[in-house]
């Protein structure tokens, strides 16, 4: 379900109009609809992984963490999926741009209408 997502954002935003997350997030950041998808993206990543972490407090407060599943698999399987992003690079760019601004702390960084 997500490639389909990632790859519909990546032909109709970035390629298409020549950006990179990076551009979107930082270098060109403009609060463009590439922004703006961007973010739904990975706010549907997030909720996604809230549903996760529910999903696992209801099988601990049902079944227990170390049971099995009723299908027979280990609650660890779900626990390896709270570690899974459907969008890596949403999230990564956000480190990148942590870890470049790193040097700088107390410089604010310029308002979007340049004001």
């Amino acid at each position: 379900m997500h490639q389909p997502l990632w790859l519909s954002f990546k032909t109709h935003y970035l390629d298409k109009h020549d950006l990179t997350v990076e551009k979107i997030y930082n270098s060109e950041y403009s609060h463009s609809d590439a922004y703006v998808v961007a973010e739904a993206l990975a706010e549907f990543d997030e909720l996604f992984q809230r549903f996760r972490f529910c999903h696992i407090q209801l099988i601990h407060r049902t079944i227990g963490l170390d049971a099995k599943s009723l299908k027979g698999r280990g609650v660890d399987l779900l626990n390896e999926g709270q570690r899974v992003k459907f969008f890596p690079e949403l999230w990564e760019i956000r480190n990148q741009m942590t870890d470049a601004w790193g040097g700088t702390y107390g410089v604010v960084r310029d308002s979007i209408g340049g004001h």
